[in-house]
């Protein structure tokens, strides 16, 4: 999963994203993308993911004066695991 952030003019420049309020247990980071006109862009990789991609998942951010926030989704499957998949 990905994160996209427009930020506000009092936006921080890494934004931290946690699985927990406060400090949760697993931290990972929004950072300021120059290529994307200094979106805060960052993917989940300590974050734990749900089981499926209908599950639900809470984030809790260190800043709030973001003016949008866009979650990006690629789900792949595993070899095998569909019943009409031939082979």
């Amino acid at each position: 999963m990905e994160l996209l952030a427009e930020p506000s003019k009092d936006t921080k420049t890494t934004v931290a994203v946690f699985n927990q309020p406060g400090v949760g247990e697993s931290k990972d980071e929004l950072v300021k993308d120059k290529s994307l006109n200094d979106i805060r862009r960052g993917k989940l990789n300590k974050i734990p993911l749900p089981a499926k991609p209908t599950g639900e998942i809470t984030l809790y951010f260190d800043d709030n004066s973001m003016d949008d926030l866009w979650l990006a989704m690629t789900w792949s499957k595993e070899v095998g695991m569909i019943a009409n998949e031939p082979g």
